[in-house]
């Protein structure tokens, strides 16, 4: 198949950046002819643009809205509409990533089908949008396994976590204070991955940062913790390391921390399946 996979960012290691590196990697490993394509312009030097590079990537500066595609891939609602005013006869699946914001569906009848990263996000596309369950289909982020696993990985000395993700982010903060406290009154370490600091005060509490390599500190860790069910506890149990996932509302309080992985998860993650059960959807959508 030919697919354009568009979404609205390429550049760096952000959840999203990270998923469609992945799903374009591996639909290409199958055989697939893949274009990434971006509206914001791509960085050429960044690391995960370099590691790409069999890909065709595009953004605005070389996109042929003329050219056809079997198929269109759209992540982020300013994408959705883009690709809807640009490619009139293609079908169009829309991937949706978030329940809590910015991530509203774009509802048109040109777009055959909605992919939802998790199952509260399938539940809000079918109850409070009224998209036909028929329309709608829970497959996770794809994970590479063969970089995050349970590989004989030394821990730490101490016992330690991480949490990845922008700590000034205000629907992160709180879940961050909270386990920030726990660590301190546990005597536990913490690892924050994020670009944004705030100070802590607190030897336990640790910054580290963002890198390529992520599996060699999350193997090396006793739990992780993120927000809502994202890329970083995904890897954590990938690699045999339990997750905190703080539930949080639009606002970012905390309704509830859950720890319990849903049913197979470390195969239904794995981005070789991930990528198996989108084109097997495509093909349907076709």
């Amino acid at each position: 198949m030919k697919i354009l996979l568009g979404c609205l960012n390429a550049n760096g290691l952000g959840g999203s950046e990270l998923y469609h590196y992945e799903l374009a990697r591996e639909l290409d490993a199958a055989g697939h002819d893949v274009t990434l394509f971006t509206l914001r312009q791509i960085d050429w030097m960044d690391q995960t643009r370099l590691k790409l590079q069999h890909v065709r990537q595009l953004d605005l500066t070389n996109l042929d809205t003329s050219e056809k595609y079997n198929i269109i891939i759209a992540s982020q609602p300013e994408v959705n509409l883009f690709i809807l005013e640009h490619f009139k006869e293609t079908p169009i699946i829309s991937i949706i990533h978030s329940e809590i914001r910015s991530e509203n569906p774009v509802l048109d009848s040109r777009i055959s089908h909605y992919i939802a990263i998790r199952k509260p996000i399938a539940d809000m596309l079918i109850n409070d949008y009224k998209i036909p369950a028929s329309k709608v289909s829970l497959i996770y982020n794809p994970i590479d396994q063969t970089r995050f696993n349970s590989n004989e990985a030394e821990k730490l000395e101490r016992y330690s976590g991480i949490f990845v993700g922008e700590v000034l982010d205000p629907i992160r903060f709180r879940a961050v204070q909270h386990i920030v406290q726990q660590c301190i009154e546990n005597d536990w370490d913490l690892y924050i991955m994020s670009e944004s600091r705030y100070d802590f005060n607190h030897p336990n509490i640790k910054y580290v940062d963002k890198r390529w390599d992520t599996e060699n500190l999350v193997q090396m860790m006793n739990f992780t913790a993120g927000i809502l069910l994202g890329r970083t506890t995904l890897e954590g149990w990938s690699c045999g390391v339990p997750g905190y996932m703080y539930i949080i509302d639009i606002h970012g309080n905390i309704q509830t921390i859950e720890t319990t992985a849903p049913d197979y998860i470390k195969e239904l993650c794995n981005s070789k399946y991930v990528a198996e059960q989108h084109a097997r959807l495509y093909k349907t959508r076709i």
